[in-house]
């Protein structure tokens, strides 16, 4: 069975510094359970782990978050690793909840090889190989990876910054494979300095058109970046889905402009 996952949690991180990892609401789980359906033709279903389960759609499965585990932030995603939470058989699809899903994208939940992890592969980049706002595997194969976390817990915490470099540093590259960039998806911010503020049309080498220009910030509590930062916005209209990286690429001044944009194409 096909089955999709996200995570929704409340982070115990207080404002300013918690201030963007508190934002996504049910709003943005009900959003990607559309996208999904829109999306998909596959018979599936819906997964939300989260400890507030209020004003979800009605169709969406909810799976409490363990919190005897006291994770906070990203680390919460280990969860989906358990494979007490599938049936043998299960094809999971995780989603991070700043993804945007454009067109069809039923190419990417065919089975994945039993033992490998089906993900967004970077390179040597923020010391990881991976990018975990999506991943597909097999329910029951990843088991050892989240007993493995929770037996390990203290040490990972106090030495990595987030789940992609400590799955990185923990197991490699072996176990991974990438979906197909960018036709099936796309990393569309970056932070950026410089100067340059306008519309540019630019091309990566794919052979499809791609789209970006700068945002300044002017909130210096913005996540990851500093009053007068620029947040360099990517978007490949052919992309199956966008990778937004972070609440702060969900801000309504720079969706509202990127509408206008998309309706010029």
């Amino acid at each position: 069975m096909l089955k999709f996952a996200c995570v929704k949690y409340t982070s115990l991180i207080t404002p300013p510094f918690g201030k963007h990892l508190n934002a996504y609401t049910y709003e943005d789980v009900n959003a990607l359970y559309a996208m999904v359906s829109a999306n998909c033709t596959e018979s599936f279903e819906f997964y939300c782990f989260t400890e507030d389960s209020a004003n979800l759609h009605s169709d969406i499965n909810v799976v409490a978050l363990n919190s005897s585990l006291g994770l906070d932030r990203v680390w919460w995603k280990m969860e989906i690793f358990n494979k007490a939470k599938w049936d043998a058989g299960d094809t999971v699809f995780y989603m991070d909840l700043d993804i945007a899903i454009q067109r069809n994208f039923d190419s990417m939940c065919g089975a994945v090889t039993s033992t490998k992890l089906k993900t967004c592969m970077i390179g040597d980049h923020w010391e990881s190989v991976l990018n975990s706002s999506l991943m597909a595997f097999n329910g029951h194969e990843m088991d050892h990876m989240y007993t493995d976390f929770v037996a390990n817990k203290a040490s990972v915490l106090a030495t990595y910054s987030g789940i992609d470099p400590y799955l990185t540093a923990r197991w490699g590259s072996n176990w991974v494979e990438g979906f197909n960039y960018p036709g099936d998806y796309y990393d569309r911010t970056k932070l950026h300095r410089d100067d340059r503020d306008a519309d540019i049309l630019d091309s990566d080498g794919s052979g499809q058109p791609l789209y970006y220009y700068n945002l300044t910030f002017t909130d210096a509590t913005e996540e990851g970046a500093r009053t007068g930062d620029k947040i360099r916005v990517y978007w490949k209209p052919l992309a199956k889905i966008i990778i937004l990286s972070g609440c702060y690429a969900k801000m309504p001044d720079l969706q509202n402009d990127l509408a206008v944009k998309l309706a010029t194409l």
